[in-house]
């Protein structure tokens, strides 16, 4: 199983998968754009399974 996480910075996210070992298996710099996120989700979803979604307003 993989695992996706956002983290949210000023003016863009750095978006990470990693798997079950630790390892970084996707990691990029995205700006806030929601297309861009949702496009570097999609292209990655061949390789992980989102586990769960967390967001704070």
């Amino acid at each position: 199983m993989k695992y996706c996480g956002i983290d949210l910075y000023s003016y863009n996210c750095l978006v990470l998968v990693v798997n079950e070992e630790d390892h970084v298996v996707a990691e990029k710099r995205v700006p806030y754009d929601l297309a861009k996120i949702i496009g570097f989700i999609e292209r990655a979803e061949r390789i992980w399974q989102v586990s769960s979604l967390i967001g704070t307003d």
